[in-house]
């Protein structure tokens, strides 16, 4: 299993990353290594002695793991200029400064978000990993975990809703067909081609998609299609930036106007880099949470060493 070099002398968390509510289709494996898929490309990641290790199934696909977690990011200068927008955002970068935006498939970030919507993890990950196993090319197993590759969006078109709610999509199974063929509609790389569409007319072309609205359209772009400045909000981020940032916010609804405020005033204070901020604080928020998972409740002390790439 070989090493991927450093591209910098930063940390990666790699549990926090892959299993912080960005993406849904992560396992931790008896081996203790993270096992996934991204573009149809097995994963299963470990870090040993401060080095990320992967294997990959087809073999030889270590740069996708590179691209998927954004390694070529240095974290360092990063965070010192989100620091100086914000000296109170220290203690959260000592405790997550190895968390990474994922380079996520566009297609597969816009179905997981769809699928996400008033939604837990739990049935989150049991609803993606039953329209893989059900409907995807199977990758074969890593850490004795079977992968399968993401549907082809005709063959999620071909369905119908209730091939879905079995697999507790509920009424959103409705919304993921009907995307699925408004994507045929637009044609093959129409959803790629977004990435190069500049954020303000790629996120209303995604909110045209049903089942698509705000902050679907903004999980998408910023995990999805790489636009680091979108700014997904829901209730822990909003209450995090309103206390920081807007106080005019708190206690008030998380309405569209109220919304559009929060992620304005991240990107004011943070630039284009304002989603890698959005998630820092939303993983720390889910840290407090009340059913807080395992990986977040050890190995995140303000005095741990970093961990080098």
């Amino acid at each position: 299993m070989p090493d991927l070099p450093p591209p910098a002398p930063d940390c990666l968390d790699l549990a926090a990353t892959v299993a912080g509510g960005q993406a849904f289709g992560w396992r931790l494996s008896l081996r203790g290594r993270w096992v996934g898929v991204s573009g149809g490309v097995g994963m299963a990641l470990s870090l040993s002695d401060g080095c990320l290790q992967c294997e990959t199934s087809p073999p030889g696909q270590e740069a996708s793991a590179r691209d998927l977690l954004a390694l070529d990011v240095d974290l360092a200068p990063l965070h010192s200029r989100w620091l100086a927008a914000d000296p109170s955002l220290a203690p959260i970068l000592r405790r997550w400064r190895g968390l990474r935006v994922m380079r996520q498939q566009p297609a597969e970030a816009l179905f997981s978000f769809i699928c996400s919507a008033c939604n837990t993890v739990g049935k989150i990950e049991r609803s993606m990993a039953a329209l893989r196993r059900r409907w995807g090319v199977p990758l074969g197993a890593l850490g004795g975990l079977p992968l399968h590759g993401f549907p082809e969006i005709a063959d999620i078109a071909a369905l119908s809703p209730g091939d879905l709610r079995a697999d507790l999509w509920g009424y959103r199974a409705e919304y993921a067909v009907a995307t699925a063929r408004g994507l045929l509609d637009r044609g093959d790389g129409w959803l790629a081609s977004l990435a190069h569409a500049g954020l303000p007319e790629a996120r209303a072309e995604l909110m045209r998609l049903p089942g698509v609205g705000r902050k679907v359209a903004d999980c998408v772009l910023l995990f999805g299609l790489r636009y680091d400045e979108a700014t997904p909000i829901d209730v822990h981020v909003a209450r995090e930036v309103g206390a920081r940032y807007l106080p005019q916010a708190l206690g008030r609804a998380l309405s569209r106007c109220v919304y559009d405020d929060l992620s304005q005033a991240l990107r004011d204070r943070f630039g284009v880099r304002a989603g890698w901020v959005q998630q820092y604080l939303f993983v720390d928020a889910l840290s407090r949470g009340r059913a807080v998972p395992p990986w977040l409740c050890s190995n995140h002390r303000e005095d741990d060493a970093d961990v080098a790439l």
